[in-house]
């Protein structure tokens, strides 16, 4: 009797060790202000300035980013997705659909899109989102490509201190 006590005690202790490791939610949620300086950006038309604001609770990925460029105007792009989805996140920007999912793996996270134009061109676009070991830098390596061009951007962003 003792010894079977001592084995379920061992066995429940090894799954919380592993559950433990697998289930920390990575500390995605912040503001993030990109470093020009440390980024390498191929886009064409690159930002001057760039914030991102994210919410993560280890479920549900809330991603909001506004590029400023030199010329005064503003882009922002956001997204509301649940990770690990089976049900891919359709979205209509015409002339292009997105189709899209996000997913972690281990401690990053990997957004992938599928892009079709109305003319039948079709694209990609990959972004594995890490933080640094210390957690106020997040990397952005982002992958896309089409037809025309392919682009490899490392955006490169610091967290902002809470207000």
């Amino acid at each position: 009797m003792k010894s079977r006590k001592v084995m379920i005690l061992l066995i429940m202790l090894a799954t919380q060790a592993v559950t433990f490791g697998q289930g920390q939610v990575p500390a995605f949620t912040g503001t993030w202000k990109l470093d020009l300086h440390l980024s390498k950006i191929e886009t064409k038309h690159p930002p001057i300035a760039s914030t991102a604001k994210i919410s993560y609770d280890g479920k549900v990925w809330h991603f909001s980013r506004t590029h400023q460029f030199s010329d005064g105007k503003a882009d922002t792009w956001s997204t509301t997705m649940v990770v690990d989805s089976k049900k891919p996140r359709i979205q209509r920007f015409p002339p292009i659909t997105s189709t899209s999912r996000i997913t972690r793996d281990g401690s990053a996270l990997v957004l992938n899109e599928d892009l079709r134009a109305d003319s039948g061109e079709r694209g990609t676009n990959t972004v594995r989102y890490t933080l640094s070991e210390d957690g106020q830098t997040l990397t952005e390596d982002e992958r896309e490509g089409s037809p025309d061009s392919n682009e490899h951007n490392l955006w490169i962003l610091k967290r902002e201190p809470a207000k």
